[in-house]
């Protein structure tokens, strides 16, 4: 089972939190957690997305198309509520890194977790860039740590 966030998805939380700030968001959803994660560039995911040609600018703009709606469900990530979409790719992640023996949880299981939940605002950004869950364990493959 995993032990904890690595210590680059911890600062890449930090971030998504600003990111969320910074619009006036009173949420934290996995749409901020994903544009966090492509700014960062140093972890697995970022490299990833850059490798597929998604820049942060495209998530951003892909994020602002998709998020006019409802905001009913949510529940506490730090100081900030968490949206129920990163609530389930936060648990999906941690089952993946379960799954790969992995005692921590990087933004690449974050990200593939985000693709295995086709609702999320993540996963809907990601496929409209044309990037897959196929494509991501591909590159995870190909990677080394």
């Amino acid at each position: 089972m995993y032990e904890t966030l690595t210590k680059r998805l911890s600062k890449v939380i930090k971030q998504a939190r600003a990111i969320a700030a910074e619009v006036d968001c009173q949420y934290l959803g996995s749409e901020h957690v994903l544009l966090a994660i492509a700014m960062d560039g140093e972890n697995a995911a970022a490299r990833i997305l850059r490798k597929q040609r998604i820049e942060p600018a495209r998530i951003k703009a892909e994020i602002d198309a998709l998020v006019r709606q409802s905001l009913d469900d949510t529940w506490v990530f730090g100081r900030l509520p968490g949206s129920p979409d990163l609530k389930a790719a936060i648990t999906r992640a941690i089952e993946l890194a379960g799954e790969l023996n992995t005692r921590q949880i990087g933004a690449e299981h974050l990200l593939l977790a985000f693709l295995e939940l086709p609702e999320c605002t993540a996963a809907r950004v990601l496929s409209s860039l044309g990037l897959s869950a196929d494509t991501v364990r591909r590159e995870l493959s190909e990677q080394s740590f």
